[in-house]
């Protein structure tokens, strides 16, 4: 991937989302997974978000962003499971099909990754597991993600 330009931003953080979307194609916005100033502002001006989840915790950032949907109409929602337990499929398949079959819920993304080492050392070594030897699994899972979302 060719560099790109890291900015950091606290607390309303829609402006600078704004000024960033003006230079580039794509904007990408990491923080952190609970509610927060930084989460409401930036929804206020994205086109889609990404909200991992545990199986067990999917349903608690819904009505957030239910109420940014109903001020950002553009904004496209998905929440896709991570960490799932590899030989536990029945509550991750259990809680798609609870969240899919009804349209007050975000919608799940099909592709989920599961539990696996290499997650766990490229955190630790501050690498994705597609810079790291022996990771196949675990860059098959991030790549369907892709795909799916379309990047």
């Amino acid at each position: 991937m060719p560099l790109f330009p890291l900015v950091e931003s606290f607390g309303k953080v829609k402006d600078e989302i704004i000024h960033l979307n003006k230079r580039s194609d794509i904007v990408i916005v990491d923080m952190a997974g609970y509610d927060s100033p930084e989460l409401r502002s930036a929804l206020q001006c994205a086109d889609l978000l990404i909200s991992p989840a545990r199986p067990s915790s999917a349903t608690e950032v819904n009505s957030i962003i239910k109420q940014a949907q109903a001020l950002n109409p553009k904004l496209e929602a998905r929440v896709f499971f991570y960490r799932c337990k590899p030989n536990h499929h029945k509550e991750r398949i259990e809680l798609y099909n609870y969240l899919a079959a009804d349209s007050d819920w975000i919608q799940p993304l099909k592709n989920y990754v599961t539990f696996l080492t290499a997650f766990e050392k490229s955190t630790e070594q501050g690498m994705s597991v597609h810079e790291m030897s022996n990771t196949a699994t675990a860059k098959a899972q991030i790549e369907l993600i892709s795909q799916e979302i379309g990047v």
